[in-house]
């Protein structure tokens, strides 16, 4: 995708996703990052080029709600991430993919019991991981 970077700052945005295609990343995440290189990017230069990514179908977008900042993910390399459910723990904030059946059929009863279709790219499920969990 070397036409998505014409300029040094968006170089580094990008290749920064890439290096971290498993992570899931806020905006602040990258402008932290690109401040510890020495490089001063502004948040609405950030923000112009992530939404540009996502367009082009090379990051994904996860929109977390509750007031939080939305995460990125590199997805151009690897297999499309609508395969997968979401799940997001509310005590330290991690974002799990995984692959289930049983919630495959819920998302199947839905389509074909009430003709609706969920899209699994915005669909992310709320609960406590299993590390938050053993803290208690």
């Amino acid at each position: 995708m070397a036409e998505l970077y014409k300029t040094k700052q968006r170089e580094l945005i990008y290749n920064f996703l890439k290096e971290n295609s498993s992570l899931h990343i806020t905006a602040d995440e990258i402008s932290e990052h690109l401040k510890k290189q020495g490089s001063r990017v502004s948040m609405a230069t950030i923000y112009r080029y992530l939404d540009r990514l996502v367009a082009s179908k090379v990051v994904r977008k996860y929109h977390l709600g509750n007031g939080e900042s939305a995460c990125y993910q590199y997805i151009e390399d690897t297999s499309d991430c609508s395969g997968h459910f979401h799940l997001k723990c509310t005590g330290c904030g991690e974002l799990i993919h995984m692959e289930c059946s049983d919630l495959e059929k819920f998302f199947c009863h839905l389509r074909d019991e009430h003709n609706f279709r969920a899209d699994l790219t915005q669909t992310v499920v709320y609960g406590e991981c299993e590390k938050c969990l053993l803290k208690k």
